[in-house]
């Protein structure tokens, strides 16, 4: 199936010509940002990640492990920021594949 259909457009109603993706191909996207947003999840476990920094720093002073649990808050801040960009992302093809399926019923 072909990944671009041109819908039909009327001139006289001012309807422009318009491109569209195929419906498969906006779902094979969505599926993959899915993945990828339960993959930034996963890594996304402060509780775990502030658990094992805890039990792996421990024996030492709070002065030499602080910092590296303050890395570690700010990888989570950057990691929670892709994961809202991701969800953004999925928002836009969800959208996109609305539009694509009502142009494309007629």
């Amino acid at each position: 199936m072909p990944s671009i259909f041109y819908q039909g457009y009327n001139g006289y109603e001012g309807d422009p010509p318009t491109l569209y993706r195929s419906t498969e191909e906006i779902g094979r996207d969505i599926g993959r940002i899915r993945a990828r947003i339960c993959e930034v999840y996963e890594m996304l476990n402060v509780r775990r990640m502030l658990e094992g920094a805890m039990n792996a720093y421990a024996g030492s002073e709070p002065e030499s492990w602080i910092p590296r649990l303050r890395a570690l808050v700010e990888d989570a801040d950057s990691t929670l920021s892709a994961l809202f960009d991701l969800r953004g992302s999925l928002d836009i093809l969800k959208a996109e594949l609305e539009d694509a399926k009502w142009a494309l019923e007629d």
